[in-house]
């Protein structure tokens, strides 16, 4: 009997680390894919200055949560969120509302790939 405790134990902790992985996972990505479509839609409304501050705010969440994506994601597609949204800001520092849309898009895409590739999944496991 004593010689379950301890499978159990570990199998118990890594239920409860997959379970907060998950959460921490999809709050995180909904939180700065929301960020992101608040940037879009004051673009749209050409509220530039306001879309740039969206996309500091952005980047200021992103850095809170980079050392934990980091554990889990390959490093170039953090840096590649990275170039995105300084792209982000420069696009709408030049006021270029279409490209500037387009990226924004591209960058939600890589948020929620974040997401999707890190979720437990048939596919992901096999």
């Amino acid at each position: 009997m004593k010689s379950f405790i301890i499978p159990l134990s570990i199998f118990g902790f890594i239920i409860i680390l997959v379970i907060t992985n998950f959460i921490i996972l999809k709050s995180s990505t909904e939180k700065l894919t929301d960020i992101i479509d608040n940037s879009m839609q004051k673009v749209q409304n050409n509220n530039f200055k306001e879309g740039i501050d969206e996309i500091y705010l952005f980047e200021k969440e992103y850095k809170k949560y980079e050392s934990y994506f980091s554990t889990i994601v390959r490093h170039s597609e953090l840096d590649e969120i990275r170039i995105l949204s300084k792209r982000l800001s420069n696009l709408c520092t030049i006021e270029t509302k279409e490209e500037f849309l387009a990226e924004s898009n591209a960058l939600k895409d890589m948020i929620n790939h974040l997401y999707y590739s890190d979720q437990i999944s048939i596919n992901n496991i096999l």
